[in-house]
C-alpha cells in the first residue's frame, strides 16, 4: 500500500504521455513537460502552503498529538544519541547508494548502440 502510488502513477503516466504527444497541439511531445512541470508547481505549492516546520507550528493537530510527538521525538533522541549502530547504519546505507549509482551508470554508460538504430545512410564528405 505505501509503493502503490509510484506503480500506478507509472502507469498512467506512460499512457498520459503517449497520448499528449499524439496531439497536434504545440507538436503534442513539449505537453509532457508543461503538464508535468505545472502538477509539479501545483503541489509544490500546497506543500509550502500546508507544511510546516514543527508540530508546535502546525494549525492541523491536537494538542494531544502535538504532546505524543514531542514525547516520542525525546524519547528517541536520548535512547539512541550517537549510538554505534546509527553510524553503521548511516556508513551502511551510503556504501549502498554508491554501489547502486555505480551499477547504474555503468550499466547505462557502457552501452553501445544498438544495430536496428543505426542509420544505413551515409553522408557524403565535401
Amino acid at each position: 500500500m505505501y509503493t502503490s502510488g509510484s506503480q500506478i502513477g507509472n502507469s498512467l503516466g506512460s499512457f498520459l504521455s503517449s497520448q499528449l504527444c499524439s496531439l497536434s497541439f504545440l507538436d503534442g511531445w513539449p505537453l509532457i513537460f508543461y503538464l508535468y512541470g505545472t502538477v509539479g508547481f501545483i503541489c509544490a505549492i500546497i506543500w509550502f502552503v500546508f507544511a510546516q516546520d514543527t508540530p508546535e507550528k502546525c494549525n492541523f493537530m491536537s494538542e494531544d498529538e502535538k504532546l505524543y510527538l514531542y514525547a516520542v521525538i525525546q524519547q528517541r533522541t536520548k535512547s539512541n544519541e550517537g549510538s554505534k549502530e546509527e553510524w553503521e547504519n548511516i556508513f551502511g546505507i551510503i556504501i549502498l547508494l554508491n554501489l547502486a549509482s555505480s551499477i547504474f551508470f555503468i550499466t547505462f554508460g557502457s552501452a553501445e548502440m544498438q544495430p536496428w538504430a543505426k542509420s544505413n545512410k551515409t553522408v557524403p564528405v565535401a
